[in-house]
């Protein structure tokens, strides 16, 4: 592939359109299939030959769906529309896999104002499937366009007759396309059928769709009427009622959805929506409630970070309600008459450390520690308490406290004091507690390197970290914290010179690139980048399939401000992307876009729609856009077809029409 793309830019035509042929034949996946189906339809067309390419591929009594999609693009662009319309009478037209080749000859047929052919598509897709929704969506939504409304809405009641339909449950999702269609009284007509049928559980989830089409109709008080009355037929169903608050509580009522969700916890207890009711009740007036509530869900979870998430909200909303001080006398009374447990202690500790009282903190992990508590945990505690109030000082006594109560993990207690020392501006200190780690044996480099570099001492920091190297060569991102400090010791030039030593040598690929990153960040002079882009240009003629190579060399181009080759290497790399083709090509559209450049964005957005996939809106409507501006009024109008299909369709609608 990658061979033809440079005889196709060379002017090579004939033999670029020999080497697609063999590529066509050794194409494997469906991606490449499609790839090099639409790659030879291109050459083709630029030799003039693209009606007897296309001719060839249809006399073959079976054609795989990449050749037939690229063919009906090529038909239209012909002008032969009739013959494309007659493709759906070949056997391939019945592959459920099929859809995306029928859509093109859909959109053809609307382009060439034959209506009938286009609604004759849609109807034979839903004849085929007739419960498929997405395919009456199609339907109902040109009708729409065409203004027959009526028939537009027997899409949707016809499909409410199938036995699928029928019933509550498949009444609601019906119904929630039926929505999407704009067809909302009528989803209304089929919710509330639903509701009142009694089938339990479903009828219940209807009811509340309906609900909801009530509220945005703005009958609030018929919803809510509804809603009540939901929340009594539905006291047992606890997915139902939790759905119901959820409701409420969009609809800013907070004291019923409270209400309901008390019901939920009832029937199906849950520490999430215990928290998410203690949000809820303080705003109507049910603050102590939430501070009950949020107390047993920390003295009972099992989850730690549902532990810390309720203590955090305790204190806080402890704080508001004005409770905070007969909570910290509770624990410290329970301290006093040695009944307090860790747990209770780390809520104590945490009550004082959230208002700044470290002395209180003390006074009570030496309380604790008298009555038997654990002291190397006390300790800890009360390290990261003085830590985190910026009491270094006491922070690193606590420290020295632990080194001599536990020697056994004195390496992580002078790593700590190391680390402190750097917090209070002294890397004299700090430099002291790597001398004592040294002491112990087994210091890591990479960690004295880290506490080096803090400190501003930059050699230093470099020769550990080589030191850390040479003890495991395969940590290769140290190099460019080795590069990084001897640039800060103002050793700019020998940093330089040990990336373009390890890239000129044969090292594996990960090295390469962290040599490469490392010229990069250091912004080495131009020559040197010249010099880099030819070794990577060396490592791509040996392995033109690796794709990093060529985002290695564009980054090397645009650092040198060669915009237009880096742009080119993107280029090279479509043919052999593979996965990542898509991507590349939408990056070469985001390029052209920015430029201004129309003819470039037209150019590639055309490649991504013939490759097929589905994009963001955002795709559609810069193509769009630009051949709009270029007077190609039929394919914009095609391209918007396109995006009305997204997700946010009414979203999309409106940028179509500015």
């Amino acid at each position: 592939m990658q061979a033809a793309h440079f005889q196709e830019e060379g002017g090579l035509l004939d033999k670029a359109e020999a080497t697609l042929k063999e590529a066509e034949a050794l194409a494997r996946s469906p991606r490449e299939r499609r790839y090099t189906a639409w790659a030879r339809a291109r050459v083709a067309a630029r030799r003039g030959k693209l009606a007897s390419l296309v001719e060839g591929w249809l006399k073959e009594k079976r054609v795989d769906r990449e050749r037939l999609t690229v063919a009906v693009r090529a038909l239209g662009r012909l002008g032969r529309i009739d013959e494309a319309l007659r493709l759906l009478e070949r056997p391939e037209a019945s592959d459920p896999r099929a859809g995306e080749w029928i859509s093109l000859l859909l959109t053809m047929a609307l382009d060439a104002g034959k209506v009938d052919q286009a609604l004759g598509i849609l109807r034979r897709e839903i004849q085929a499937d007739p419960a498929s929704l997405e395919a009456r969506m199609r339907l109902s939504r040109l009708l729409v366009d065409l203004g027959r409304l009526d028939e537009a809405e027997g899409v949707w009641r016809e499909a409410a007759a199938l036995p699928g339909y029928r019933g509550a449950k498949g009444r609601l999702t019906l119904c929630k396309k039926i929505r999407e269609a704009g067809f909302t009284r009528l989803a209304a007509e089929y919710l509330e059928g639903a509701y009142k049928a009694g089938e339990g559980a479903w009828s219940l989830w209807a009811g509340l769709e309906w609900a909801g089409i009530l509220q945005e109709a703005g009958k609030s008080g018929k919803a809510l009427a509804l809603m009540d009355e939901i929340a009594r037929k539905g006291a047992d169903f606890a997915g139902v009622l939790r759905a119901l608050g959820e409701a409420l509580e969009r609809m800013g009522f907070e004291k019923k959805a409270a209400a309901v969700y008390e019901r939920v916890l009832s029937l199906v207890p849950g520490e999430d929506l215990e928290i998410h009711l203690a949000w809820i009740l303080p705003r109507v007036g049910r603050g102590r409630e939430a501070v009950k509530i949020l107390r047993d869900v920390w003295e009972h979870t099992t989850s730690k970070s549902r532990r810390i998430q309720a203590e955090d909200r305790l204190l806080e909303l402890s704080a508001k309600e004005g409770v905070l001080g007969d909570l910290a006398d509770e624990l410290e009374t329970r301290l006093e008459k040695g009944k307090a447990g860790a747990k209770d202690v780390s809520l104590l500790v945490d009550l004082y450390s959230k208002i700044g009282d470290t002395d209180s903190v003390k006074d009570v992990l030496d309380e604790f520690a008298r009555q038997g508590g654990d002291r190397k945990k006390t300790l800890e505690s009360l390290s990261r308490v003085y830590l985190e109030a910026g009491e270094i000082r006491e922070y690193e006594k606590t420290l020295q406290e632990l080194l001599r109560l536990d020697p056994a993990h004195a390496k992580e207690w002078w790593m700590q004091l190391a680390m402190g020392a750097l917090e209070r501006g002294s890397p004299k200190d700090a430099k002291k507690a790597l001398r004592s780690l040294a002491a112990l044996g087994g210091l890591d480099h990479a960690f004295k390197a880290g506490v080096l570099a803090f400190a501003g001492i930059h050699d230093q920091a470099a020769r550990e970290y080589r030191a850390a190297l040479a003890e495991d060569p395969n940590q290769v991102e140290l190099w460019l914290l080795v590069g990084k400090e001897l640039a800060a010791a103002g050793q700019k030039e020998k940093a330089l010179a040990i990336f373009q030593f390890l890239a000129d040598r044969p090292v594996p690929d990960d090295l390469f690139v962290v040599a490469m990153d490392g010229l990069l960040n250091l912004e080495a002079p131009s020559p040197v980048m010249e010099w880099a882009a030819r070794r990577v240009e060396e490592r791509l003629a040996l392995r033109p399939t690796r794709l990093f190579l060529y985002r290695l060399l564009s980054d090397l181009l645009d650092s040198l401000g060669k915009a237009g080759r880096s742009k080119r290497i993107l280029e090279e790399m479509v043919p052999v992307g593979a996965e990542q083709r898509l991507t590349v090509i939408r990056e070469l559209m985001d390029l052209a876009r920015s430029a201004r450049d129309r003819k470039a964005v037209i150019r590639y957005g055309r490649m991504l729609m013939a490759l097929g996939d589905v994009f963001p809106p955002e795709v559609y409507l810069s193509l769009g856009e630009a051949l709009l501006k270029e007077g190609e009024w039929a394919e914009a109008s095609r391209v918007f077809g396109r995006a009305r299909q997204s997700l946010d369709f009414v979203a999309t609608q409106r940028r179509i029409a500015r």
